[in-house]
């Protein structure tokens, strides 16, 4: 009778075990089949990668050996607008779509080189947009032809935020500085209707390619509003000796939330005079603020471009 009763015992383990089992792979079979059914289609690695990648840098758009530019130049894309006039620099040039809220196109042709193998290198650095001179390696083999280096990039900027370009000696030494000798500032808005009014001191640099004109701003208030700044860079195209430099962020020259600057801009002979007014608002802020100004600028160095 023991004997019988232990063997009943362990056939009825050994059933309820397989039973167990059987309920256990189940149950992950069922889970199996429901993860594929609420799973989303894998996507490619490295798109995947690129797309969580919070890192910013410098998109290259363009690249080439062969431009319309024949001196060191940079321009500078802030909107849609100024952005088609680089098929006047480049040639067969289709512009992409471009947010320009949260980016801007830097374009940086190098001049003509007497043979192949030189390039132009844009790159982030701490938030500066360090444009350089690429030569050939020594002994490399070149196109024995002319050629015209140029690299455009797409570049990330805050909203309302300054672009800051630092480039080697082949563009600096192809810009004219003009020291501001007189202008003024003002701006209106917020809750309370806040109104300040002030001059403005600092330096100009211009370049320029035909019709097109590159100015980069360095300039701050005077008195007790010294620690007003604005330090920017823009770009646009001479109509009858007056560019409109479409996009110039104000810097807290004027205080923000504020519009981009529209520039005026009137060029004679060792001056350069500016009107800055309100752009075109992308948003509507009810406590934000509108600046406007004038200064007048006077040649101090003059360059001759680079051979």
């Amino acid at each position: 009778m023991r004997i019988k009763r232990t063997l009943t015992i362990l056939i009825a383990l050994g059933f309820l075990s397989t039973f167990a089992c059987a309920q256990k792979s189940l149950t992950l079979e069922e889970l199996r089949n429901m993860k594929k059914k609420t799973e989303k289609p894998k996507e490619g690695a490295l798109k995947s990668r690129a797309s969580t990648d919070s890192g910013k840098g410098a998109d290259i758009v363009s690249e080439g050996s062969y431009s319309k530019v024949d001196k060191p130049f940079i321009f500078v894309v802030r909107d849609a607008e100024t952005y088609k006039l680089l098929g006047d620099l480049i040639g067969d040039f289709k512009p992409g779509d471009v947010d320009f809220e949260k980016n801007a196109i830097v374009a940086a042709f190098s001049g003509e080189k007497m043979t192949g193998g030189y390039a132009v290198s844009i790159k982030l650095v701490d938030g500066v947009c360090v444009i350089g001179d690429v030569a050939p390696a020594h002994g490399a083999i070149v196109t024995e032809a002319l050629t015209r280096p140029f690299a455009l990039v797409s570049v990330p900027i805050e909203e309302e935020g300054s672009l800051a370009i630092s480039a080697d000696e082949t563009w600096t030494a192809s810009m004219d500085d003009y020291r501001v000798v007189k202008g003024e500032f003002s701006f209106t808005g917020g809750f309370i209707g806040l109104t300040r009014k002030y001059g403005v001191e600092g330096i100009l640099s211009v370049s320029r390619f035909g019709e097109f004109v590159t100015i980069s701003f360095d300039v701050k208030g005077t008195g007790d509003e010294a620690s007003r700044k604005m330090r920017d860079i823009g770009s646009g195209k001479m109509d009858e000796k007056m560019p409109e430099l479409l996009r110039i962020e104000g810097g807290n020259l004027i205080d923000r939330p504020h519009p981009p600057l529209q520039v005026d801009t009137d060029f004679g002979e060792n001056v350069v005079k500016m009107k800055f007014t309100p752009g075109k608002r992308p948003y509507i802020v009810n406590d934000g603020f509108e600046g406007k100004g004038w200064l007048e600028a006077k040649l101090i160095s003059t360059t001759v471009a680079a051979p």
